[in-house]
């Protein structure tokens, strides 16, 4: 015989697929369960449908019939109430609480029992034929619907054809009657195992494909956990660059905000491009310098963690006054505190501001001294004009401004008395529009002479929101 002939015959025997040992058993017994719902489904239906035919042969009308339709009559109620009992058996081997062979067992004998049954009543139902197309109907059923392994398709599908010859040899009026039957018959028992058989190979490659197809799928996922693996250790060390790269940036940005902190940020950018020495005059510039009255005595009486406690307050009030009014800090030296305006562009609102400030901090200095109980007050010093600015130092940088004003500015806050602030008389006429200023007196400041002062009493237009 050809190969290709012995391809074919293979194909339609359903030998084609090979299957390991293995997966001939899981295909078997998907195919098992497959069969095993589908027969649970149909005894079901059985039921349904046989219930009501045994009440009509129960309830049926007795009138005067021939012998042969009451014999008829008698055998049909036979076999409906065999179907009957067969699907009440069935969908009690079906249930989900019986053991997988249970009902693999009884699906097949149910496949058997329905063969036989309708095999049988085609020999019966000879007065209108019915009992040929359920015979029919069965086998159809069979083949498409409920797929075993070959040796026990084949010998359902026997049982069925040997019930069919046995049933026509015995029911036919005429030998060549029965057999023409037994011949159609045959021929379509065997016909519909072929398909069954068809339907099988079918079924072996599609699950002989899909097996494939999941050791694919299951090689792709190993390669794809190996990939995933080595991302993992590659993100793993990633993120250990990322951790100390961040670390050198938090490190980069603390050094940052410390430089910023004691550095004006246009000095910072000047220091970066490396100009040295940085040293810069000045003109126009507003000074307020403020200290704090009587502190060193209460030095002798606070411990240390409450003066600096102290101070901290006061100071971090300060520098939000100071960022309120765009003042630039200069430094604090111990309880004094120097702040300008006007380095970079001086203008006359300058004056206007710091007097703002110099209020809000003697305001500060009240709330503080009320909250701790400590008797506090504040004395500043205001003026405007030339200075010198410059950084200092290499290991330890420091920014400081020196000239006439600051100078100025520390002799008026000695000379203030304490919760005053002393303004200078070349800034008095741009305060007095905005705030309310003192009368004019002389005081003798320290190398400066007799100087013409005026204490800062208040706003005199409110602060716009």
């Amino acid at each position: 015989m050809l190969p290709a002939k012995r391809s074919a015959l293979a194909g339609l025997l359903g030998r084609a697929v090979p299957l390991t040992v293995l997966a001939r058993q899981a295909f078997h017994g998907e195919l098992a369960a497959s069969a095993v719902e589908r027969m649970r489904r149909f005894a079901a239906l059985l039921l349904v449908v046989h219930v009501p035919l045994l009440l009509r042969d129960l309830m049926l009308d007795r009138a005067p019939a021939s012998s042969a339709e009451l014999r008829w009559q008698g055998l049909l109620f036979i076999m409906h109430v065999v179907i009957t009992l067969a699907a009440v058996a069935a969908l009690i081997a079906l249930a989900a609480r019986r053991s997988v062979r249970t009902r693999v067992h009884a699906a097949y004998l149910l496949i058997v029992v329905l063969l036989a049954w309708s095999a049988w009543l085609s020999g019966i139902d000879q007065l209108i034929g019915a009992g040929i197309t359920i015979y029919v109907i069965m086998n159809l059923g069979a083949a498409l619907f409920v797929t075993f392994e070959r040796a026990w398709t084949t010998l359902a599908f026997a049982a069925g054809l040997a019930t069919f010859v046995a049933g026509q040899l015995f029911y036919s009026p005429t030998h060549s009657l029965a057999f023409s039957q037994i011949v159609n018959g045959a021929g379509f028992a065997v016909a519909c195992w072929l398909f069954a058989r068809m339907l099988y190979a079918s079924k072996a490659s599609a699950f002989a494909n899909r097996v494939t197809i999941a050791h694919q799928h299951d090689e792709l996922e190993q390669s794809n956990r190996k990939l995933s693996a080595t991302i993992d250790e590659v993100t793993r060390l990633n993120g250990e660059l990322a951790e100390k790269n961040g670390l050198l940036e938090g490190e980069r940005a603390n050094t940052e905000r410390l430089l910023r902190a004691v550095l004006p940020a246009r000095i910072v950018e000047r220091l970066r491009s490396g100009e040295s020495p940085i040293a810069d005059t000045h003109a126009n510039v507003t000074v307020l310098l403020a200290d704090l009255a009587g502190f060193t005595r209460l030095t002798s009486e606070l411990s240390a963690s409450e003066m600096v406690g102290m101070l901290d307050q006061l100071f971090s009030e300060f520098d939000r006054i100071a960022a309120r009014y765009e003042l630039e800090k200069i430094k604090t030296v111990g309880d004094g505190y120097l702040v300008v305006r006007g380095i970079a562009r001086p203008s006359n609102a300058d004056v206007v501001a710091a007097a703002d400030a110099a209020l809000a901090m003697q305001s500060a200095v009240e709330r503080v001294s009320d909250s701790r109980g400590r008797p506090l007050s504040l004395r500043v010093g205001l003026t405007r004009g030339d200075i010198v600015a410059g950084v200092l130092g290499r290991e330890r940088l420091l920014y400081d401004i020196w000239g006439d004003a600051v100078n100025l500015a520390s002799r008026l806050e000695t000379s203030a008395e304490p919760g005053q602030t002393l303004v200078s008389e070349t800034v008095t006429a741009l305060l007095s529009q905005s705030h309310v200023l003192g009368p004019t007196s002389e005081r003798e400041l320290k190398g400066k002479g007799r100087v013409a002062v005026r204490p800062l009493l208040g706003r005199r237009v409110p602060i716009s929101n």
